[in-house]
């Protein structure tokens, strides 16, 4: 269940969706408490049921708090004050319905499903689970206390448990479906990989039969149409220079060099540099596709690329909140790109003001200025993906950089 994104995308992206039903449907339960308040109190009108209603209102305002900021606080907060809340609606309730009421209705069991549903912090199945445990434990044992101290007799919270246990049960289906995702991802870029290692060497087979034509046959056909007698001078020379080079593999020695110095130019580069740096520090960052797709681009458009990609991840480990992101280099017919994505706070993008020099000036400006574009997107509390792109080739050569290797315009290696 990938939701029609890219494997490197679909992971979070699902974790996230599935964090936010389970959030509203928690909403949706708080509200069919209030609903059943208003019913129950339709049905007695001499009993004093608001304190109750007014007790389930913080519990909405904590969850759509733990909804905006994913994390462990706002979860801790909605199971430790929520609780207390529906202790108190739970209180009020059995006090002035103990008569008429059993322990079971439906305006004290939907908080209990609430609390169960909305801590869940969405980081991963273990923490989910006890965080969802952690809900129920306070579910049970308010609703225990409120129901000694209004003289019934406390009961075990079935319909809580099953709503923990199918909560469970598919956070664990939905995580071994991303596993999976991720497991098949490593295949995938292999695929890829082997792919562009036939390309090179068709590529290389490609430059062979060129010089080939042009060197040794072409030279035949000189010899071959040559008057008798002493070869001409200039034809000579230019025979023994194209021997030479043949001999030397002089042809293929830039080629070869480029392709084995990718790896050291990338973990010596500036952006791999800036990504050892950022692991020092804490920031996971996770690289996928193709880490020497910048090669493709002029040495101005390459730098700005990776400045820019830099400075996103600079921005993740300074204000995101969040100790990984994600990077993805692709490379199409048209442009390089480079993909930065953040599970963090995000941020509302239309509102970001003039003290944001780093998005501002070395991101967007930069590209811009190389002809390249920026597109962003966030949201507060939904994390950020900036996409960076720049054009592989003028307006003034059409031809592809993989077309322009003959010329030395541009190269492509592997990444040992």
């Amino acid at each position: 269940m990938t939701f029609g994104l890219p494997p490197h995308l679909s992971g979070p992206a699902t974790i996230q969706a599935y964090s936010r039903a389970t959030k509203t449907i928690a909403a949706v339960l708080l509200i069919g408490a209030l609903c059943s308040l208003a019913a129950l109190q339709s049905a007695a009108p001499d009993a004093v049921l608001w304190p109750a209603a007014l007790a389930l209102v913080p519990m909405l305002g904590l969850l759509w708090y733990a909804h905006r900021h994913r994390s462990g606080f706002a979860a801790a907060a909605f199971l430790g004050l929520g609780a207390a809340c529906h202790y108190a609606h739970a209180l009020v309730l059995f006090a002035a319905l103990r008569p008429h009421v059993g322990d079971d209705i439906d305006a004290v069991v939907l908080p209990q499903i609430a609390l169960v549903l909305g801590g869940g912090a969405g980081a991963g199945l273990r923490s989910s689970v006890l965080w969802a445990t952690g809900g129920f434990v306070a579910a049970g044992l308010t609703t225990s206390l409120a129901v000694a101290q209004t003289g019934g007799t406390p009961r075990f919270a079935v319909v809580a448990c099953s709503a923990l246990v199918a909560y469970a049960g598919l956070l664990a289906i939905l995580w071994y479906d991303v596993r999976r995702t991720g497991e098949a991802r490593p295949r995938l870029y292999q695929a890829v990989r082997e792919q562009r290692l036939a390309d090179l060497r068709a590529n290389a087979e490609q430059r062979a039969a060129a010089v080939l034509h042009d060197t040794v046959l072409g030279h035949l056909a000189a010899v071959a149409a040559a008057p008798d007698g002493r070869l001409d001078p200039a034809l000579a020379d230019r025979i023994r220079s194209d021997l030479i080079a043949l001999v030397g593999e002089e042809w293929l020695q830039s080629a070869t060099q480029r392709e084995r110095s990718t790896a050291a130019r990338w973990r010596s580069g500036e952006l791999g540099r800036t990504i050892d740096e950022l692991r020092a520090e804490g920031l996971d960052v996770q690289v996928s596709g193709d880490p020497h797709a910048t090669d493709l681009l002029d040495p101005e458009r390459a730098t700005a690329l990776v400045q820019a990609a830099r400075q996103c991840l600079v921005n993740v480990h300074r204000h995101a909140g969040v100790d990984r992101a994600e990077l993805t280099i692709q490379v199409s017919d048209d442009d390089v790109s480079v993909l930065v994505v953040d599970a963090g706070r995000g941020f509302a993008v239309g509102e970001t003001g003039a003290d944001r020099l780093g998005l501002r000036t070395s991101v967007a400006q930069r590209m811009e200025a190389v002809g390249g574009s920026v597109r962003v997107w966030s949201s507060p509390g939904n994390g950020t993906a900036v996409l960076i792109s720049a054009p592989l080739a003028d307006a003034g050569d059409a031809r592809h950089p993989r077309e322009r290797m003959h010329d030395g315009s541009a190269t492509a290696g592997g990444i040992g």
